[in-house]
């Protein structure tokens, strides 16, 4: 995440990302996997085993095409959102889309609270966080240039880095645990993030 995050920043930093800078990223991201599935430890998952495989791909798969279809359905609402407001795609994006789509990692995280599993937690919040920008922006990238607002160059991205850093290096101090207060602060660190990006950047 540490990694990605300025990988994205450095590749966007000409205020654009082309097909080039979204086949690195790809590349990055494979590379991510590769190294994850080196360094994986082995775990034993809670609860009982499936009865039926085959019931639960199915199940699956259409849970997911569900969750495709909404997002379809939500795309096309903000579009008209952004069409008839003043603040910019991107803002809207991070108001709307950025907590909507956040809502599945955050069940998950507290339901892996709920039953005393941090490991699936954790691993659910890194790994949104690596998917998300590295995976997401390069085959956005690698199938279309587009253009970078610059408050995601100059704010968003920044604030993300910073986070990410601070978080690490608190989390590494205290030999790998978070409390409460450390919840609480990045809590007050996402209003501050979102004051900051409504009063510096209001039309992007």
């Amino acid at each position: 995440m540490i990694v990605g995050l300025p990988l994205v920043l450095g590749l966007s930093f000409d205020g654009t990302i082309s097909r080039l800078d979204g086949v690195i990223l790809l590349v990055g991201f494979v590379v991510y996997i590769g190294y994850s599935y080196v360094r994986r430890q082995q775990t034993t998952a809670d609860g009982p085993p499936s009865t039926n495989v085959g019931r639960d791909v199915v199940a699956t798969v259409l849970l997911l095409g569900l969750v495709l279809a909404s997002a379809s359905v939500l795309l096309a609402v903000v579009e008209d959102v952004v069409a008839g407001v003043v603040l910019g795609g991107s803002m809207v994006g991070v108001l709307t889309l950025g907590i909507a789509s956040s809502f599945p990692e955050l069940g998950t995280v507290l339901d892996g609270v709920r039953r005393r599993t941090p490991i699936v937690a954790v691993g659910t919040l890194i790994g949104s966080n690596v998917v998300n920008p590295v995976l997401g922006i390069g085959l956005g990238g690698a199938i279309s240039t587009y253009t970078v607002p610059t408050a995601v160059i100059v704010w968003d991205l920044p604030f993300k880095i910073v986070a990410a850093v601070a978080l690490a290096g608190y989390a590494r101090y205290r030999g790998n645990a978070l409390d409460r207060r450390v919840g609480i602060y990045l809590v007050g660190a996402y209003f501050l993030y979102i004051t900051g990006r409504v009063l510096l950047f209001p039309g992007q």
